[in-house]
């Protein structure tokens, strides 16, 4: 196929769209075939359908912020790290919950499960003393707390790839991030780290519904 011209927006764009996967989410053909590939290998049925479902949310991203049909780009993946020319994007999934965040300028994102996280880390105080530089690990108090340094320092290491996902000299408040708790589409953390930040827009897509994120959509909202 032909792959067209891209014309980029001149104007700053991060765009974030969040989904919940469902446990009876079927897994359909996808425009790359590399992606294609990349999910039929996943040896966990979960894992299958958390890798189909967020692409699907990417290609709705690209559609939407770009008026692009993914069929008309090329995707490349390079040691587990998938990228587009003209455009870039970020991917994350966790236990029932999916990100996928387009832009025009570089974009990190990371969205976690609290209770996929919780069973992952059940014990944080260890977990907290490996990743956490000592500003942050003096401000760890709970689980919670290790939950959004832990998206936010994903988040920053997509975006700027700097030392490593969890270096612990690297203190995660040096970076501007912008991070969101939130219980739709499921209880999760999200953080984004990206040139565009001032310019983030978080939607919630649900079937053929998409809406922006309200304060009734998160923690304490």
């Amino acid at each position: 196929m032909k792959r067209e011209k891209l014309d980029m927006p001149a104007r700053p764009i991060l765009d974030v769209y969040l989904a919940a996967v469902p446990d009876d989410t079927e897994v359909l053909p996808v425009a790359s075939e590399k992606r294609r590939a990349y999910i039929a290998s996943a040896s966990h049925s979960r894992a299958r359908r958390e890798r189909y479902a967020v692409w699907r949310l990417l290609e709705r991203g690209i559609e939407r912020s770009f008026d692009l049909r993914a069929e008309a780009l090329e995707f490349t993946e390079k040691d587990g790290i998938w990228s587009c020319d003209g455009l870039s994007f970020s991917l994350s999934h966790s236990r029932g919950v999916a990100a996928a965040a387009v832009s025009n300028g570089a974009v990190g994102v990371d969205v976690e499960s609290v209770d996929g996280f919780a069973s992952r880390v059940p014990d944080f105080e260890r977990v907290a003393r490996r990743i956490c530089s000592d500003d942050e690990l003096a401000r760890v108090k709970s689980r919670e707390d290790l939950l959004g340094i832990w998206t936010k320092k994903e988040s920053i290491f997509k975006c700027i790839g700097e030392g490593g996902v969890f270096l612990k000299e690297t203190d995660a408040a040096a970076h501007e991030t912008l991070t969101r708790e939130l219980k739709i589409p499921a209880p999760c953390v999200l953080s984004v780290c990206g040139e565009s930040l001032p310019n983030t827009r978080i939607f919630i897509v649900s079937g053929d519904e998409l809406r922006p994120i309200s304060n009734e959509d998160m923690t304490g909202g």
